[in-house]
């Protein structure tokens, strides 16, 4: 599993629950009309966990610019709590933790963080062929 697929479950579950409104991802967002929401990744980090293993967390946010006469962004945010509370992502679910939401100039911006394992593989080594081994007993 990679951030880019925790952004992606996010772009998915985003679009479920709200399939009027254009959900785009950061790069996407030039001058797009209201309302609108969009989806960034802000922060990824790994610590290492033994061999080859790695505890990785992705920073996700969304905000969402309302219409001039939209309902309350307090409830866009209520839902969004539901909404990733548990994504899929890399074929596996993965729980959000850490979730805040402020509003800022009437525009929302959610948070929410996920955490996950790597695992690297390791390289392959060439083996041996093969080992002749000579050896006797000594009389004594």
């Amino acid at each position: 599993m990679r951030s880019s697929e925790i952004r992606q479950g996010v772009l998915s579950r985003v679009r479920e629950r709200y399939p009027d409104i254009p959900v785009l991802e950061s790069e996407e967002r030039m001058n797009e009309l209201a309302p609108c929401l969009v989806v960034k990744l802000v922060r990824g980090e790994r610590t290492r966990a033994g061999e080859g293993r790695y505890q990785a967390r992705a920073a996700i946010e969304v905000e969402y610019y309302p219409e001039a006469k939209a309902a309350s962004v307090h409830d866009v945010a209520d839902a969004l709590y539901d909404a990733l509370e548990l994504i899929e992502a890399g074929g596996s679910l993965c729980r959000g933790t850490g979730w805040k939401h402020e509003i800022v100039e009437r525009k929302l911006r959610f948070q929410v963080q996920y955490e996950y394992m790597l695992t690297r593989s390791r390289e392959e080594m060439s083996k041996m062929n093969a080992m002749k081994q000579e050896g006797r007993i000594r009389d004594v």
